[in-house]
């Protein structure tokens, strides 16, 4: 339409003069916040993890958070930072942004499950400490963000000074089970940040399209990883079962019983394998349409409890963050949801979810090949009076997860072949490991993929441990049967077999055993070797019966 002296008169190129401008100035406005956005996210998320990742001796005192405080300047800022929102904008609701009804449930089941995860964690006897008053301060902030958003920075500063306590002293903390919903929580803030400097409806789709490239990005990585490698031609997935029983996993079950469940996996293996890409790979569609999106995110959630029945992993936490996603689905509106699912913004989140997947945020590739033999490394208590106890990996909590993943590749003389639940990325390993135990010859295939390494340091720091929470532990036998009410779940669920250790009594050495098995379809799950690698000797201390 064009306004004249005469009226109004129809033009196709006065159309076009106004139509196309505008329709690329909301186009680079998108671009323009998604980089920012994205941007933001990224650095928030390195200088708060910065922060948050104290010297282990501030986790040896009765608060954590104070150590913020008084570590360096970098911190401080950060704690600064993380309070000018709620300095700024107190009065700040919930209501004052836009799609706020589409977001709260994501943002909060989320919250919710690392506050859970971290408020009920298992008294922590390598530093002696509860560190009760860090926990409240995570339920009283967690309670705050229900109330006003401004306060999410703060929680989540503490969240993640809470969670780095377990990155000390042994290196190699898994971040897996919870990088992503974390990463939400960044994301979160930072569009908190970013929203006042664009117009409200297009930070929110923004938002939107990143938080789905984002929870995109972590599953394609796994399932582009398997395409890469071929996956589906070495090994097969229903080794795992075999592998997670022989780390504890359905231990009630007797070695007839956890056959037949091999015998079921091994049946749905086909099933599992194509699922499985197909909800990874197809990730890469996820704003094609709307029916998609759900059916992506319902597999996901299929994929967790697969996952979690056969081998014991539990991704709980990404699996909350699936069902809030589906909730937000309900909750968004028609407007917003018209805007995200359609062909154009599908390309736009598939070339972003490319871009966070090998450029920015880079997933870990959970892609491998799981083979018939397993290594377990498990503990062997002996008693003042001469008891030897089975030491379950979940009665070490909160360090369960490191003890759990068999990762002690550190020790000298193990001869390892394969890795965590018999695992392995080298194809030609994989293949050779297919062959019937009669043709196999293990003693030549530990240099295939050279994976223990002995590390006298590593060995000194594993042994640091043991004897500071079992000195900790035999002075306070009492304490460590009593656990938080209403705990979150473990990642990784393991069961002792044996004579499990009651804190009846104190322990005065603590044996790292490797256990080695392979299964066969024919025998089952065969017992290869059963040896000590390492015994620690545990100082005597006085037990607080005899003080």
């Amino acid at each position: 339409m064009m306004v004249t002296q005469a009226g109004i008169t129809d033009s196709p190129a006065g159309n076009a003069a106004v139509i196309v401008p505008s329709a690329l100035k909301a186009a680079l406005s998108v671009v323009v916040c998604t980089g920012v956005l994205v941007a933001v996210t990224h650095y928030l998320e390195q200088y708060l993890r910065y922060c948050g990742r104290l010297p282990e001796s501030a986790y040896r005192q009765p608060v954590i958070f104070f150590g913020l405080f008084y570590n360096d300047w970098t911190r401080l800022t950060g704690v600064v930072l993380c309070c000018l929102p709620i300095v700024l904008s107190p009065l700040s609701r919930w209501s004052d942004i836009v799609e706020y009804k589409a977001i709260r449930p994501v943002v909060m089941i989320t919250a919710f499950a690392v506050t859970w995860a971290f408020s009920t964690h298992s008294y922590n006897f390598f530093y002696d400490q509860s560190h009760l008053f860090d926990r409240s301060l995570l339920i009283l902030l967690f309670g705050l963000t229900l109330w006003r958003p401004c306060w999410f920075p703060l929680f989540l500063l503490t969240a993640v000074t809470i969670i780095s306590q377990f990155e000390h002293p042994m290196p190699g903390y898994s971040w897996t089970d919870k990088i992503l919903p974390v990463r939400v929580l960044f994301l979160f803030c930072s569009y908190l940040a970013v929203r006042p400097l664009f117009d409200p409806q297009t930070a929110v789709r923004t938002f939107f399209l990143v938080l789905f490239a984002v929870t995109g990005a972590h599953y394609f990585v796994p399932g582009w990883g398997k395409v890469e490698m071929e996956w589906w031609n070495y090994g097969h997935v229903y080794h795992i079962v075999a592998a997670a029983w022989a780390n504890g996993w359905l231990g009630f079950l007797s070695e007839p019983e956890i056959n037949r469940v091999i015998d079921v996996a091994a049946f749905l293996d086909p099933l599992v394998v194509g699922f499985t890409l197909l909800v990874e790979v197809g990730s890469l569609i996820f704003l094609f349409h709307r029916r998609i999106a759900v059916g992506l995110v319902l597999g996901w959630f299929l994929l967790h409890i697969g996952i979690f029945v056969f081998s014991g992993i539990c991704f709980w936490k990404w699996a909350l963050l699936d069902l809030a996603i589906l909730l937000s689905f309900r909750q968004m509106s028609p407007a917003t949801s018209g805007w995200l699912f359609c062909p154009k913004r599908a390309f736009a989140c598939a070339a972003l979810m490319l871009v966070l997947s090998f450029v920015v945020t880079r997933p870990v590739k959970l892609a491998w090949y799981d083979t018939r033999l397993t290594h377990t490394h498990r503990f062997v208590g002996t008693g003042i009076s001469g008891t030897r106890y089975d030491v379950g990996k979940f009665f070490m909590a909160p360090y369960d997860l490191q003890l759990a993943q068999n990762r002690l590749r550190f020790f000298a003389d193990q001869d390892l072949i394969v890795r965590t639940y018999g695992t392995t990325q080298n194809s030609k390993l994989a293949a050779e490991l297919l062959k019937s135990p009669s043709e196999l010859k293990l003693e030549k295939l530990v240099e295939w993929d050279r994976i223990d390494q002995h590390d006298p340091a590593a060995v000194a720091t594993f042994d640091r441990f043991v004897t500071t929470y079992f000195r900790n532990v035999n002075s306070q036998l009492s304490l460590k049967t009593w656990h938080f009410p209403a705990a979150a779940p473990q990642h990784i669920w393991t069961m002792p077999t044996g004579h499990q250790f009651d804190c009846r009594e104190p322990l005065e050495q603590f044996a790292v055993h490797l256990t080695t098995t392979m299964y066969d379809q024919s025998a089952g799950i065969v017992q290869l070797s059963d040896r000590p690698i390492h015994v620690v000797t545990i100082p005597k201390v006085k037990t607080a019966e005899s003080k």
